[in-house]
């Protein structure tokens, strides 16, 4: 019975978590709409599979960038407000549009102008983790209230 209680409570924190995420990602994303726009230089692009034994599949592209902000010259590293990695089915389609030496669109905080974004879209995971966060918590919420109906063993 505590057990299952636990589970839904770890089910529960789970949801928490990713829904967090997601606020996170999204005033993050929001926040860069109003940074300046500039252009910017790509001066490495990788592509990449995950590290471990279970993310070999995983596959994603590293950028690096070199763009001017309020008069400096700066290196970015992020796709987005949320990322520094851009994670995608096909990273060759990824290297190819952004080969080294190209020039494109980047915004960066004028207040802080080592901060920088080559895409100011939401992370592509904002649009299914919630639905994810609401499924774990719904679950965790079911597993708590079969727990507490339960009758108990003595």
């Amino acid at each position: 019975m505590q057990r299952l209680k636990l589970a839904g409570g770890v089910f529960v924190l789970a949801a928490i978590a990713m829904l967090g995420w997601c606020g996170y990602a999204v005033m993050l994303a929001r926040a860069t709409s109003d940074w300046t726009e500039t252009r910017c230089t790509i001066t490495r692009i990788e592509q990449k599979r995950g590290g471990g034994r279970k993310q070999r599949h995983t596959r994603y592209v590293e950028v690096a960038y070199s763009y001017a902000g309020n008069g400096t010259r700066y290196i970015g590293d992020h796709w987005n407000a949320a990322e520094t990695r851009f994670h995608t089915t096909s990273p060759a389609d990824v290297v190819t549009a952004y080969p080294i030496g190209s020039e494109h669109a980047c915004w960066f905080d004028p207040r802080t102008p080592q901060n920088a974004v080559l895409d100011r879209s939401l992370p592509s995971a904002v649009l299914w983790l919630p639905w994810m966060g609401v499924l774990f918590g719904a679950i965790g919420v079911w597993i708590i209230r079969r727990a507490g109906s339960a009758p108990s063993r003595t």
